[in-house]
C-alpha cells in the first residue's frame, strides 16, 4: 500500500495536477502553475498551439479549480507587459473561468480588465479579448438560462451575473460605450466592444441609442457589428424601440449599407412596421431588392403583396420568379392559383416550385395540371421531382397512388442513389394507409 502511495505521489499526481504537491499552500501552487504556463506560451507559435498542448490544458484546469488564490497572481501576470502576449491572452480567459469566485475577487478581475481595456498603449488583440470577456460576463442570469436551453450548452461554469451589482454592470457598460464612441480607439477594439454590449440587456435603451450612432460609421465592420448587436439585444429587450431604428436604416434605401443585415433582423424579429417599404420595394426596389422583399412578405403571409407577387412571377428574373412562387404558396391566396398553373406548365425547375405552392394553397383546380405534368415529366423537362408527388398527396389525390408508385419504381431502376424519393416513399406509405399528408412546418 505504501508503495502505491509513493508511486502515485511521485508519478501520477504530478502528471495530473501540474508540478505542485498537495501540501503546497494554494498561493505557491498558483505561482508554480503560472510559471510553467508562461514557459509553454513563450515556446508556442500561436494561441492555437497552446490550446493543443496537453500540459497547458492540465495547468489551466488546475488553476481554474484552485479558485480565489489563483486570481491575484494571474492578474499580475496578465497586466505585466513584459510577458509574452500569448500568455497574457490565455490569462484573460483563465481569469474569467476561475471557479468559485468570491465577490471581492470578481471585482479585482473587473478592475484589471478595465485597466487593460482603456490603455491605448496596450496590445490591440489583448484589448479586444478583454472586451470579449466583458461580453461573456454580461450575460444576465435569465438570458443565460434561456440561451443555454435553446443551444443546449452551458455558457459558463460559474454565476458571473450574480457576482456583479446593477451599478457595477452599468459601470462596465459606460466604459465600453465610451471606448466604442471614441474614434481614436482601434476599430477592432470598438467592434469587440459593440459585440460585448449586446449581452447587457438590462441597459438595452442606453446601449441601443449609443451604438445606433455608429450606423453612420465609415467602417463597414463597425456598421455590420452594430446592426447585429442591435438585433441581438432586440431578441431579449426593447424590440419595438430597436425595430424603429432598423426600419429607419431600411428607409435609407437599397444602396445604403447595411441593407442585408438590416433585412435579416427585420425578418427574424418580424418587425411588421417595415411592410410598407417592402411592398414599395416589390415594385421599385427602392429600399431593398425585389427578391428580398418577396421572401419576407411571403414568410409573413402579407395578403397586400399578392398582386405584385403575381406580376413578379410572370415577368421577373429567374431567381425572383422562384421566390415569388414560394411566397404565393406561403400566403395561400386563391388569386394565385391560375398564374401558378401557367408557370407549372412551363416545366423545368420553376414548375416544381409552382407545384409546391399549389399544394400549399390547396385548391382543387391544381390537381389536373399537376397530374398532367407528373405523368409527362420528361416532356416538361423535369427529372426526378419530389414536389409533384408531394403536392398530389397533400391535395389528397388518392387516384394518384398507382402513378406515384410507378414513377418511384422507375426512378429506383434508373438512378444508382437508392435514397432518391425516400421522403416521398415514406409519405406514400402513410397516404396509402389513409393518413392526411401535410408539408413539414418549415415548408408551410
Amino acid at each position: 500500500m505504501l508503495k502505491k502511495i509513493i508511486i502515485f505521489m511521485l508519478i501520477i499526481y504530478p502528471i495530473t495536477h501540474a508540478y505542485a504537491w498537495p501540501w503546497d499552500p494554494p498561493e505557491k501552487k498558483a505561482r508554480i502553475y503560472i510559471s510553467e504556463l508562461g514557459e509553454i506560451a513563450k515556446k508556442a507559435i500561436n494561441i492555437e498551439e497552446i490550446g493543443w498542448n496537453r500540459r497547458a490544458r492540465q495547468i489551466i484546469k488546475s488553476l481554474q479549480k484552485l479558485g480565489n488564490p489563483a486570481v491575484q497572481p494571474t492578474i499580475n501576470e496578465m497586466l505585466d507587459k513584459d510577458n509574452d502576449w500569448k500568455f497574457r491572452f490565455i490569462s484573460i480567459d483563465l481569469l474569467y473561468n476561475i471557479e468559485g469566485l468570491g465577490k471581492a475577487e470578481g471585482k479585482k478581475i473587473i478592475q484589471s480588465y478595465v485597466k487593460m481595456l482603456v490603455d491605448d498603449r496596450e496590445e490591440t488583440t489583448l484589448r479586444g479579448r478583454v472586451a470579449d470577456a466583458f461580453g461573456r460576463i454580461g450575460v444576465t442570469l435569465e438570458a443565460k438560462i434561456q440561451t443555454e436551453k435553446k443551444a443546449k450548452v452551458e455558457l459558463s461554469p460559474h454565476p458571473w451575473p450574480e457576482l456583479l451589482s446593477s451599478e457595477e454592470r452599468k459601470n462596465i457598460v459606460d466604459t465600453l460605450i465610451a471606448l466604442l464612441l471614441d474614434e481614436k480607439s482601434p476599430n477592432s477594439v470598438r467592434v469587440h466592444s459593440i459585440r460585448a454590449l449586446s449581452t447587457y440587456y438590462d441597459f438595452a435603451v442606453v446601449i441601443a441609442n449609443s451604438i445606433a450612432t455608429l450606423l453612420n460609421s465609415s467602417n463597414v465592420q463597425i456598421r455590420t457589428t452594430t446592426v447585429n448587436s442591435l438585433g441581438g439585444i432586440a431578441m431579449m429587450a426593447e424590440r419595438e424601440h430597436i425595430g424603429e431604428i432598423l426600419v429607419g436604416e431600411l428607409k435609407k434605401g437599397k444602396s445604403d449599407f447595411p441593407s442585408n443585415q438590416v433585412l435579416f433582423w427585420i425578418k427574424g424579429l418580424e418587425i411588421r412596421e417595415a411592410i410598407p417599404f417592402l411592398l414599395e420595394s416589390l415594385k421599385t426596389e427602392k429600399y431593398c431588392s425585389k427578391r428580398d422583399a418577396t421572401e419576407i412578405l411571403g414568410k409573413w403571409k402579407v395578403e397586400e403583396a399578392v398582386h405584385d407577387l403575381i406580376q413578379l412571377l410572370k415577368k421577373g428574373r429567374s431567381s425572383e420568379r422562384y421566390k415569388a412562387a414560394e411566397a404565393l404558396g406561403n400566403i395561400g391566396s386563391k388569386e394565385a392559383v391560375e398564374p401558378l398553373i401557367e408557370v407549372l406548365r412551363e416545366g423545368g425547375d420553376l414548375a416544381e416550385k409552382a407545384a409546391a405552392a399549389l399544394g400549399k394553397i390547396g385548391d382543387t383546380r391544381a390537381i389536373e395540371p399537376i397530374m398532367e405534368v407528373f405523368q409527362n415529366m420528361e416532356k416538361y423537362n423535369i427529372r426526378a421531382s419530389e414536389e409533384l408527388p408531394m403536392a398530389l398527396m397533400v391535395l389528397g389525390v388518392r387516384d394518384a397512388i398507382p402513378l406515384i408508385e410507378e414513377k418511384y419504381n422507375e426512378l429506383q431502376k434508373k438512378y444508382a442513389n437508392k435514397t432518391i424519393w425516400r421522403a416521398v416513399y415514406e409519405n406514400l406509405q402513410r397516404f396509402k394507409e389513409g393518413e392526411i399528408i401535410e408539408y413539414p412546418r418549415e415548408k408551410r
